[in-house]
């Protein structure tokens, strides 16, 4: 048909061993999109929401543990034409 949706799921584990500085560092993405398409031309937007959270033990201290968290979200236009 003309109209068309997507959905996604991504996720990442930590890289770091646990108990070592930045440990549980997991990171995870999800995303959606609608397109249009017309005999000549096509649209499609899209979204993704990624978030990654950090544990940081500075100087090596178990009890010095800061935590960050990173959320970025992305949108994407895409625009077609056929010839």
């Amino acid at each position: 048909g003309p109209i068309s949706f997507r959905g996604g799921f991504g996720y990442y584990s930590s890289p770091y061993v646990s108990r070592q500085a930045n440990s549980n560092a997991n990171y995870m993405i999800y995303s959606g999109g609608i397109g249009f398409r017309a005999k000549e031309a096509y649209i499609d937007f899209g979204y993704s929401h990624s978030q990654m959270d950090e544990k940081y033990f500075l100087y090596g201290v178990a009890d010095s543990k800061s935590s960050i968290t990173n959320n970025r979200n992305t949108f994407i236009t895409t625009i077609g034409f056929r010839f």
